[in-house]
């Protein structure tokens, strides 16, 4: 006997929400872990880019600084996130902005022992 499980997906048709907000949502509940991996991602590339800028112009690179900027940016970025209902998760636990936010802590921490 063959068993065949269908399973429903929400569809932008079930968030009843239209334009980038709908399909955000949609893509959030279909990954969980996306806004973090957007908001990884984004950490990622402006802190090198960030990096190898201040190193290609000065001569050396300033890893502390960069990390600094590209948390920052990060942050402005989750808040924004945060402004589209059902995007991020609501369990403070997961929630990648918090994540960014006590990396940024850290992160101008380190900047502060680091300089003389």
């Amino acid at each position: 006997m063959l068993n065949t499980i269908i399973l429903a997906y929400r569809t932008l048709e079930d968030i009843n929400q239209t334009g980038i907000n709908g399909i955000l949502v949609t893509a959030s509940d279909a990954v969980p872990i996306l806004p973090a991996l957007i908001l990884g991602a984004l950490f990622i590339i402006i802190s090198f880019a960030s990096y190898f800028s201040v190193q290609r112009r000065i001569g050396r690179g300033d890893l502390p600084a960069s990390f600094v900027v590209a948390g920052f940016v990060t942050v402005v970025a989750g808040f924004i996130m945060s402004l589209i209902p059902n995007f991020l998760p609501a369990n403070p636990l997961v929630n990648p902005l918090n994540y960014a936010i006590l990396l940024e802590i850290i992160f101008v921490f380190w900047l502060f022992s680091s300089r003389e």
